[in-house]
């Protein structure tokens, strides 16, 4: 299973991005291989709108399950649950904590926007 976590840099010890669209990385982690990816969101997060919505079909397109970010606008959010993204929030913790966190099932799961 895929999984996205908004990032400030390129590795586990980064922060987790508070801003889904206009976040500087994502980090893709499969959690069955442990392959990870960097992924640079500057294109996106550049855009005078529409930023969050990039980002999310960005992130259906590349078959991702999970994401982990501090907020979730509501455009896209719905983008993301059109797409059968779930959407995790956590606030003021390094990549790696966020993912241990999701992998012990210690995150709740949003069900509508945050931000």
């Amino acid at each position: 299973m895929k999984l996205a976590i908004t990032s400030q840099g390129q590795d586990e010890n980064s922060l987790v991005d508070e801003r889904f669209g206009r976040c500087h990385f994502f980090y893709l982690i499969d959690l069955n291989s442990k392959k990870v990816e960097v992924l640079n969101n500057s294109t996106n997060a550049s855009l005078g709108q529409g930023a969050g919505i990039q980002s999310a079909q960005t992130l259906v397109d590349l078959d991702v399950k999970s994401v982990i970010t501090g907020f979730c606008g509501p455009k896209a959010f719905k983008v993301l649950e059109a797409g059968s993204v779930s959407v995790f929030t956590v606030q003021g913790m390094t990549v790696q904590q966020a993912i241990d966190l999701f992998s012990a099932n210690k995150l709740v799961q949003i069900t509508a926007p945050n931000n």
